[in-house]
């Protein structure tokens, strides 16, 4: 007898192929017994460390009108990260409460909605167009009929908070504690939240990096199991490359407020530039093995922060700190965290004269972690620990009002009035150097609230410094020339982005090389460079002395119509490389199959010079619908394109 493999007759189902039809079948007729087998709540062995089920808020009475966020979410909040299409449900639901309404400020690369909710008394929104007037002039004393003005503006005026959230996708209890902030002051019936609110404009942007959320969230349900891993290294709480601390391009946006590349940053700076707030807080996570940071922050300090605002530090600091103590919480301050780069969320905020306060929380990633203590942090605590932070530092704002609109009107006063190094200190932009370069740098600090004028008439500047310090005896510039003061309400904002070389302390640089020697690290969080006249390779000067010309107030201008120059059985045509939009050009010419030269050198076509860079697109090299692509490319990438 032969052993081998038997051969099956075609659509014949062997033996055990059989027994498992028969049972997906039977699985099937009897999905409600199947589902039923998939326990719907949390395993019964976590152990009590892992349980955390205290009131985000003690003993507060809420209107039974406004729909709870567990009501929207399907489940307690703080069980899970909620999602973006979770927090617009809720958002959805209280938009109509009479203490809140909802505007939308960006979108995403992904096309998501950014929001901020502003939430206060009915009292107070319908006069929200004149508190908005009367802050306003606190941020630009200029305004201000005199010192009677302003001390009824204080006297009658709310403050206004600004509570950010969640500028890192993966940084996940953030946006959970805004829900909770959202819901308990729109709905809540005490009288201390009332109180609050009638003193208080409260703006809160809940989720300010949706698709690096939505990026994380994705990861976590991958990754993730009914059985929960209280290792800190497992998967189902850290994901992989690119996880979701970045935005869809997988920039770190809370590095990006004075450079202003990304959509949702420039939507945020025009919306902040136009509420002029005291308060700024931006909530962060950071290790799973961590505690609670907050501020006050370490040197280095940014010189232009005002003094003002650090000794507010240390105020809303020491309230936070009593507020973690009532509940027995771990929490520090002063230690990693400095303010040196102008481009973080509160430092950003700090030099338009808010108290800028950061939060970092142990994150856990949506689940439970053992730290090395043996406590199991579970997700719904973390999300506690920012509600507590955030209702303890409005509550500073309000006990402290009137001070804090003071001292806001001080610093703005300050600014104005502003004596060294020079009282007519004046960054110079000379134009056309590279236009659609010098546009996009004027939109960016115009975008911050940051004042520009254009000189109407060509004029002369002596002892000018450029942008890489060299000192010019004298500086011809023609009208058209960006002056950008430094004497302005938001001066500080605009010096620190510009300067060339700012210095850190005596004490700071002392800390430094301590660390540098003892511990062979530096002391500096990341980023110590950030010039951004020498980032954009600018034709700018400073001048220390006054600058005497007519000027008036910039404008945003939109960007340039695109042309071809017509004539007639032209050889080639040249886009000029020294203007940034070439570079879009370029691309759509090759997206178009064109054949494109660029220039090794500069040159010239009659009397026309043409940068090295520059595009030649040669008719004989090319379709004959050249033309018709020209124009196209020419709309769309804005340049001119002309005949040689």
């Amino acid at each position: 007898m032969k052993y081998g493999r038997r051969r099956r007759n075609p659509g014949e189902v062997s033996g055990p192929a059989w027994l498992l039809i028969v049972a997906g079948i039977a699985a099937l007729s009897s999905a409600p017994a199947a589902r039923a087998q998939i326990p719907s709540e949390e395993p019964t062995w976590l152990p009590p460390a892992a349980a955390y089920d205290a009131p985000f808020f003690e003993d507060a009475t809420y209107d039974p009108a406004v729909k709870t966020p567990d009501e929207l979410l399907g489940c307690p909040l703080g069980t899970r990260p909620a999602s973006y299409e979770e927090l617009q449900r809720c958002l959805s639901a209280w938009r109509d409460a009479d203490r809140m309404t909802l505007s939308e400020y960006a979108q995403s690369h992904e096309r998501r909605a950014l929001y901020y909710a502003v939430i206060t008394t009915p009292e107070n929104h319908a006069r929200l167009d004149r508190i908005r007037a009367s802050i306003l002039k606190l941020a630009d004393p200029r305004l201000l009929t005199g010192d009677a003005e302003a001390r009824r503006i204080i006297e009658s005026t709310p403050a206004i908070a600004w509570m950010a959230y969640a500028i890192h996708g993966d940084e996940l209890s953030s946006t959970d504690a805004a829900i909770a902030l959202i819901y308990h002051l729109v709905a809540c019936t005490d009288q201390t939240v009332i109180d609050l609110l009638s003193d208080v404009v409260v703006v809160v942007d809940p989720l300010m990096n949706p698709d690096g959320r939505e990026r994380c969230l994705a990861q976590l349900r991958e990754f993730g199991g009914y059985t929960p891993n209280f290792d800190a290294d497992a998967m189902q709480h850290g994901g992989h490359w690119p996880w979701g601390r970045g935005n869809h391009y997988l920039f770190d946006l809370n590095r990006d407020w004075i450079l202003g590349v990304h959509p949702e940053t420039r939507g945020r700076q025009k919306a902040i530039a136009a509420w002029h707030p005291q308060l700024l807080v931006d909530s962060h996570e950071m290790g799973a093995y961590d505690t609670y940071l907050f501020n006050p922050p370490r040197e280095p300090f940014n010189p232009q922060i005002s003094p003002i605002v650090r000794e507010w530090w240390q105020r809303f600091a020491d309230d936070q700190a009593r507020a973690f103590d009532h509940y027995g919480w771990s929490y520090y301050t002063r230690e990693w965290l400095e303010f040196w780069y102008p481009g973080y969320s509160d430092s950003w905020a700090a030099l338009r004269g808010a108290v800028g306060m950061l939060y970092e929380q142990a994150g856990v990633n949506g689940g439970a972690v053992r730290q090395p203590t043996g406590k199991i942090l579970t997700y719904r605590e973390s999300v506690h620990h920012h509600v507590v932070s955030s209702m303890a530092n409005l509550t500073t704002l309000r006990a402290n009002r009137q001070e804090i609109l003071a001292d806001f009107l001080e610093q703005s006063r300050a600014a104005i009035a502003i004596t060294e190094p020079s009282p007519a200190r004046v960054f110079l932009l000379r134009p056309g150097h590279n236009p659609t370069r010098d546009r996009v740098f004027l939109e960016t600090l115009h975008n911050q609230g940051i004042e520009i004028y254009q000189a109407m008439e060509a004029f002369r500047v002596e002892n000018a410094t450029d942008t890489l310090r060299q000192t010019h005896e004298a500086v011809e510039l023609p009208a058209g020339t960006s002056l950008i003061p430094v004497k302005q309400p938001a001066g500080a904002l605009a010096a620190a982005i510009l300067d060339f070389d700012p210095h850190m302390s005596a004490e700071a640089l002392k800390l430094e090389r301590e660390s540098l020697e003892s511990k062979r690290e530096s002391r500096l969080y990341d980023i110590t460079g950030w010039s951004l006249p020498m980032a954009y390779a600018l034709d700018g000067y400073w001048s220390e002395g006054p600058v005497e010309v007519a000027t008036e107030p910039y404008k945003s201008q939109p960007r340039p119509s695109g042309s071809v120059e017509q004539a007639g059985g032209a050889y080639a045509f040249v886009i000029d490389g020294a203007d940034d939009a070439s570079c879009r050009a370029l691309a759509l010419l090759l997206q178009s199959d064109v054949q494109v030269r660029v220039a090794e050198k500069e040159f010239h076509v009659g009397q026309r010079e043409f940068a090295r860079g520059s595009l030649l697109i040669r008719r004989h090299e090319n379709d004959p619908a050249l033309n018709d692509v020209l124009g196209r490319v020419a709309e769309s990438a804005r340049v001119p394109v002309f005949v040689a």
